[in-house]
């Protein structure tokens, strides 16, 4: 398999393989923040990371009406805060369930 047979089909599945590899910069990044997680958390990490930002670097760009020769500053500020943001959203969304529950 050539390595554009790979990029022609992550570009196919929805998945921009620079954008990706941007977020996981940033979710490297991240990861130096965290102590204490396990081989598996820092993979998880870092393709979450890659994940959110490929899927939340357009969005954020066209809302703010950013040139495309930002979207990559973007995409890396995403991987890297990004999951703090996803992180919050999850214990925003888990409060909000427990207080119905009770």
């Amino acid at each position: 398999m050539k390595f554009f047979d790979v990029f022609d089909y992550s570009k196919s599945i929805g998945v921009d393989p620079g954008l990706f590899l941007t977020g996981v910069f940033g979710a490297v990044l991240n990861l130096n923040t965290k102590n204490g997680l396990n081989v598996w958390e820092n993979l998880s990490t870092l393709i979450t990371g890659g994940l959110v930002t490929n899927y939340l670097t357009p969005l954020v760009c066209s809302y703010f009406s950013v040139f495309n020769s930002l979207q990559y500053s973007i995409a890396f500020l995403i991987g890297y805060s990004g999951l703090k943001a996803m992180e919050y959203v999850l214990q925003v969304v888990h409060e909000f369930i427990q207080s119905r529950i009770k």
